[in-house]
C-alpha cells in the first residue's frame, strides 16, 4: 500500500486543470479528425466562394467555426467551475492508490474507486484524467501532483484490461 499524498489547492488550480482537460479533449484523435474535416470544408468553401463571387457560401462554415469555438470555451468554463467546487484555494487534497482502490479527498468529500472500474487513464503534466465504466460517462479530473509515477503505473495497469477489451469490439 502506498502512503497518502496531500497537497493544498492554490487559486490557479481550477484554471490549470480545466485548461489541461480542454487541451487533452482537443488533441484526441476524434477532435483532430473533426477539425481537419472542418478546415478542409472551410478551405473548399473559400475557394469556391472566391471563384463564384458568392460570399454567402461562407456563412454556414463560419457559423460552424463559431459553434466549435463556443464548445471549447463552454467546456473550459464548466470544467473550471467543477474544479473550483472540488479544489477551492486552500483546500487539502489527498490521494492514495493501492492494489484495489483509489482513495481521493477533495473539498467535496472523500471517495473510493475500485481500480477494476477504470477503463482509461490519461497522464498529462498538470492533470490525470480517469475514465470509468459507468453509464454516465464523463471523466474524473485530478491534479497530477497527487500521484507518484508508481501510482500512475498502477492506475494504467488496472485500466489496461478494459482498454484492450474495448479495442476488440
Amino acid at each position: 500500500m502506498t502512503e497518502t499524498r496531500f497537497i493544498i489547492a492554490d487559486d490557479r488550480m481550477p484554471s490549470r486543470l480545466a485548461g489541461a482537460y480542454v487541451k487533452w479533449q482537443l488533441t484526441r484523435p476524434s477532435s483532430v479528425v473533426l477539425f481537419s474535416v472542418v478546415s478542409a470544408l472551410t478551405l473548399g468553401a473559400s475557394v469556391f466562394a472566391a471563384i463564384t463571387g458568392n460570399a454567402t457560401l461562407l456563412l454556414p462554415i463560419l457559423l460552424w467555426l463559431v459553434v466549435m469555438s463556443l464548445f471549447a470555451v463552454l467546456t473550459f468554463t464548466m470544467v473550471r467551475a467543477s474544479c473550483r467546487s472540488a479544489y477551492p484555494p486552500g483546500a487539502d487534497l489527498g490521494a492514495r492508490v493501492n492494489d484495489e482502490t483509489l482513495w481521493v479527498q477533495s473539498a467535496t468529500g472523500t471517495s473510493e474507486l475500485r481500480l477494476s472500474a477504470l477503463t482509461k487513464v490519461f497522464d498529462r503534466p498538470a492533470v490525470v484524467i480517469l475514465k470509468t465504466s459507468s453509464l454516465a460517462g464523463g471523466a474524473t479530473i485530478l491534479p497530477r501532483e497527487l500521484f507518484t509515477d508508481e501510482d500512475i503505473a498502477r492506475l494504467q495497469a488496472a485500466a489496461a484490461p478494459a482498454a484492450q477489451l474495448s479495442r476488440r469490439r
